[in-house]
């Protein structure tokens, strides 16, 4: 079995045919179902999926003052980027995201691709601190499986 393994933030693998995915989960309105839903339906698309611990945060670049539920979560899979960002997607409309949601500030969920395999796309992101915490968080979970704890 390949394991993958974080290092300051890059995610290496030991099978080549293998990219590791990691994504954070947001959401600010009917936060807890939602995530929920997200998990739910990224384990049956990647079951070696790992999920940090579900962490609740003031909201960035919003006049919405509703928290947000933010959980970091890794995964191993041999689809293609695009392949990867349409199924987070359709995750999103399972939830109800539409469009419109983005104007109003509401945001039922969000799922974004921060690395792909050795390419980061999210710098930014990867700054914050809670995604950070999530990173540190799967980091020495995975350490522990691979000593067998």
């Amino acid at each position: 079995m390949t394991i993958p393994v974080i290092r300051d933030l890059t995610i290496f693998l030991i099978d080549s045919a293998l990219s590791a995915c990691l994504i954070c989960i947001g959401s600010n309105d009917h936060r807890k179902e939602n995530l929920l839903l997200a998990r739910q339906n990224l384990y049956a698309l990647f079951p070696s999926i790992y999920f940090a611990t579900e962490m609740e945060t003031e909201p960035l670049y919003l006049k919405n003052t509703a928290r947000f539920s933010n959980q970091v979560a890794l995964f191993v899979t041999a689809m293609e980027k695009e392949a990867v960002v349409n199924a987070l997607k359709e995750i999103e409309m399972k939830a109800g995201r539409r469009p419109e949601d983005k104007t109003a500030e509401k945001i039922p969920l969000d799922i974004d691709l921060l690395v792909y395999g050795n390419e980061i796309l999210k710098p930014k992101d990867l700054r914050r601190e809670y995604i950070q915490k999530g990173v540190e968080e799967l980091g020495t979970l995975l350490a522990r499986e691979e000593v067998g704890e």
